[in-house]
């Protein structure tokens, strides 16, 4: 029973395929009186754009602009003070901090 609605189907599916294409050929254009290599000529005139001048750039210019980016970039360490020598009291009296003598 399905086997039968199946081939039904497919039968009619066909038909209706080669009814289709049996109607696509009749209203196919009739290609008399054109001019086929003019209309690949500006086909292939359409496909390509039209070119247009691009500069040229300035190599060295670019890559001295991106190293001074890169240095732009590295941190700068901010200067430290030196400390000053400060005076510690001792047993014996003062003692110079940096070098651990007796102040005389």
């Amino acid at each position: 029973m399905l086997q039968h609605v199946l081939r039904k189907r497919c039968l009619f599916i066909l038909a209706l395929l080669i009814g289709l294409l049996a109607v696509a050929c009749q209203q196919a254009p009739n290609n008399q009186g054109l001019n086929i290599e003019a209309t690949v000529a500006a086909a292939v005139q359409a496909a390509f754009p039209t070119p247009t001048p691009t500069p040229t750039p300035n190599i060295p210019l670019t890559v001295e602009a991106q190293v001074q980016e890169r240095l732009d970039t590295i941190p700068t360490p901010e200067p430290t003070l030196t400390p000053t020598p400060t005076e510690v009291i001792g047993a014996h009296g003062p003692i110079n901090a940096e070098i651990g003598s007796p102040v005389c």
